[in-house]
């Protein structure tokens, strides 16, 4: 089963992990050389972990649109199908996710990218993201070192794999909206 955190401090931390990649970087420089290659370390550092927040903002508002498509055919899903980006959706149509980790200091926190039709064209369209940002930022935690490599390996493997009858039925638990937009944190 894909498992989901949505929570608004996902993006929240990677915001932060950036201000304190620039903080941290500019305070230990002491000479005027060394502050600004530091500075631009901690800018770039601070440029990815940034990106990672879009790009998981992104991904989430694909899967809330994604979520409420799947509910609002799942009556037809279970009677004959859906076409979907050119294949027809079934409850056993196999759906793809990849994980996302992010690690700074003791906090790891993960993600999944939005569900795709694991067959369509556009299957590993957030593969290479999720591989980025989990690639760079994954590492920088306690447990990062452990888990950054099996969330590699999850996504060069093909990511995590559920059928539509699953992800339905999770979603009857858990509701069409993500609940970092259910308890306000965006629009």
């Amino acid at each position: 089963m894909v498992s989901v955190d949505r929570d608004g401090d996902f993006n929240f931390a990677l915001l932060m992990f950036g201000v304190v990649a620039v903080a941290g970087y500019a305070a230990f420089a002491f000479d005027p050389v060394h502050s600004l290659a530091a500075i631009a370390i901690a800018l770039v550092v601070a440029l990815v972990y940034l990106l990672g927040a879009v790009f998981v903002v992104l991904e989430q508002s694909r899967e809330d649109a994604f979520r409420g498509w799947l509910l609002h055919h799942a009556a037809e899903i279970r009677d004959t199908g859906v076409l979907r980006d050119g294949i027809v959706v079934r409850l056993d149509t196999e759906l793809v996710t990849f994980p996302i980790g992010v690690g700074m200091l003791l906090l790891r926190l993960r993600a999944t990218a939005c569900p795709r039709v694991a067959t369509a064209s556009n299957a590993h369209a957030g593969k290479t993201g999720a591989m980025l940002i989990t690639g760079v930022t994954g590492w920088w935690s306690l447990f990062g070192v452990l888990h950054t490599p099996f969330n590699l390996l999850t996504s060069l493997r093909g990511g995590e794999r559920c059928t539509v009858r699953e992800y339905l039925t999770y979603l009857q638990d858990v509701g069409v909206v993500s609940r970092w937009r259910a308890r306000g944190d965006a629009a």
